[in-house]
């Protein structure tokens, strides 16, 4: 009976986070600050060797702006109408959209219904995802390719496979190539899974 409430419990908190998340996504404003507007107009809006060259003369890595300059101009030649502020917003929003799948999908069955709602509850109802969660830069994407790099350093000591670490490792240079400050999340993940001598052996 309790295992069925703990579930029950789960997969309420896990509709709560959908209801978060549809609220942030349903509610996007065209307001930007400074960083935003840097992003947008600087760099990933300007012609691909234009942006290329400002990239370079800035002190963030590239991958977030590869993923945002993709996106825009592919709706553009797509010739689909859009205001480019909201579309950063909703770009931002993705990688929280796509936790909550891993979590419903991967978690839920890895653990349980609970971890599963816990985990995403948690991840919707940080004081500042109101904020980070729609602010046009890279910090959505940087937490997504950790949380999935943490899950598959999980993966490697519970039960080690080699397409665990290749994810792990993949996923650890996407989150690098996303924000600099990446770097030490991934080095504690490596420290305390031990992960550096597993990898050293294989």
């Amino acid at each position: 009976m309790k295992f069925k409430a703990d579930n029950i419990l789960g997969y309420g908190l896990y509709i709560i986070s959908i209801f978060f998340f549809g609220f942030l996504f349903f509610n996007l404003t065209n307001l930007m600050w400074a960083d935003e507007s840097f992003t947008l107009y600087n760099i990933v809006m300007l012609p691909h060797a234009q942006m290329m060259s400002n990239i370079f003369n800035d002190v963030h890595p590239f991958l977030y702006y590869f993923i945002l300059h993709f996106v825009l101009h592919l709706l553009t030649a797509l010739k689909v109408s859009f205001d480019p502020i909201i579309l950063g917003r909703v770009v931002s929003l993705i990688p929280i959209g796509l936790l909550l799948i891993f979590n419903i999908m991967i978690l839920r069955k890895e653990f349980n219904p609970l971890f599963a709602g816990i985990f995403s509850f948690s991840i919707t109802s940080l004081p500042n995802f109101m904020y980070l969660g729609t602010t046009i830069r890279m910090y959505t994407w940087g937490f997504f390719f950790l949380t999935l790099g943490f899950f598959y350093a999980y993966k490697i000591i519970s039960k080690p496979k080699k397409r665990y670490y290749i994810f792990l490792t993949l996923l650890s240079i996407m989150s690098l190539y996303t924000h600099y400050f990446s770097l030490y999340i991934i080095f504690c993940i490596y420290r305390e899974c031990k992960l550096l001598w597993r990898f050293i052996k294989i």
